[in-house]
């Protein structure tokens, strides 16, 4: 057996270039990893991280037109009753009051149940044309008009009396049942004017009109039942106005946008309102954004629209003098069908209910609608 003898610099120098080569395999093998290697698809999108960043953007109206309308209110559950310097109500009954035996008729009570009070004296009296529940201020019915705006009426009173809490009756003199039977279509009820009140009376649409024959009884219910209101404000010429009862609409139109592969993320229209000169009956209300079918420059008014409501926002009052409506759903629906962006109007929902009105200030804020939007993503290989 041959033997070798190593000298302790051979030894040194023999184990220095091992270490030397080992380093260098690794940093060579650590340079050429990365093209060795498919990338993941978390790893692309994590290249992509930047490009989903949120931008903002806002859009005001083009276009806008704010008017004020008589619309019907027989649908409402509650009937306004009052006269102030904002508003005079008035409520309107029909009763079938077909009787073959009004001959034993003794005693006419009518019966009222109340939802809200106020210190309204009023009269009652025989109505004199055709009327139905769509009868506003100026029509009796859909194609008929009454001769004097806020009713046809005999100068008859049938009764009189003061609005109560929660119920009260009145009698109407026997005398006048003929007129009653043959020459009315229903009662009108009658507020006098009472500048001091700033609330309305609110009945219940259920009263009693009570045909007494000795000890027996016929009860009739209303056929239609209904108010109508005169709106006796002025609205100042640099607002903008919503409203029910009187019905406020305000049409708004804004631009398209932004284009289809854009993804809206959030979105919100400001109001900015002035409740020191508006005018509502209750603390909660609600605003309703509907979408339109034409162009209001051309048709105004008269615009068609979607029966629906797009949107319906409660508004607590008076907290809230900035009014934020979510309008993401809107926008996402003009981007894809931007033909069909004819704009939208604004309003007090439901329109019968509660007459009131809310001022909105044409200032840089009102209308405005801000929102967040995310770019498409650029492609990875171009």
């Amino acid at each position: 057996m041959t033997k070798f003898k190593y000298s302790r610099c051979a030894v040194f120098w023999i184990c220095h270039s091992a270490i030397v080569i080992g380093i260098s395999s690794v940093v060579i093998f650590s340079l050429f990893l990365p093209f060795s290697c498919s990338k993941s698809p978390v790893g692309f999108a994590e290249m992509e991280r930047d490009s989903l960043s949120h931008f903002k953007k806002d859009i005001t109206p083009e276009d806008s037109l704010s008017f004020g309308q008589f619309l019907p209110c027989g649908r409402a559950s509650n009937l306004f009753l009052g006269k102030n310097d904002k508003y005079e109500a008035r409520i309107l009954l029909s009763f079938p009051l077909i009787d073959s035996s009004a001959q034993n008729i003794t005693k006419i009570t009518i019966h009222f149940y109340t939802s809200d009070t106020a210190n309204y004296r009023f009269k009652i009296y025989p109505l004199t044309t055709r009327w139905n529940s769509s009868a506003t201020w100026r029509m009796a019915s859909e194609d008929v008009q009454w001769k004097e705006p806020g009713g046809d009426f005999l100068d008859v009173p049938l009764a009189e009396g003061v609005v109560q809490k929660d119920s009260f009756s009145l009698e109407i003199p026997r005398p006048l049942l003929e007129t009653i039977l043959h020459q009315s279509t229903g009662f009108i009820i009658l507020a006098e004017e009472n500048r001091h009140s700033f609330r309305l009376a609110s009945i219940k649409t259920s009263p009693r009109l009570i045909f007494t024959y000795g000890d027996k009884e016929r009860v009739f219910l209303p056929q239609f039942a209904t108010y109508i209101v005169n709106f006796l404000d002025t609205i100042p010429s640099d607002y903008f106005v919503i409203g029910s009862g009187y019905v406020f609409w305000t049409y708004l139109r804004y631009p398209h946008p932004l284009a289809s592969n854009f993804k809206i993320a959030e979105g919100e229209m400001i109001l900015s309102l002035d409740l020191s000169n508006s005018y509502f009956l209750r603390d909660t209300l609600e605003v309703a954004v509907f979408s339109l079918k034409d162009s209001f420059a051309r048709r105004r008014e008269k615009t068609p629209f979607e029966v629906s409501p797009r949107i319906i926002k409660t508004v607590i009052l008076p907290r809230d003098s900035i009014v934020s409506i979510p309008v993401k759903n809107l926008l996402v629906d003009w981007q894809n069908n931007p033909e069909k962006n004819f704009g939208i109007f604004l309003t007090l929902y439901p329109e019968y209910r509660f007459p009131s009105y809310l001022l909105l200030r044409k200032d840089k804020l009102s209308f405005r609608i801000n929102f967040t939007y995310i770019p498409p993503v650029k492609d990875r290989f171009p």
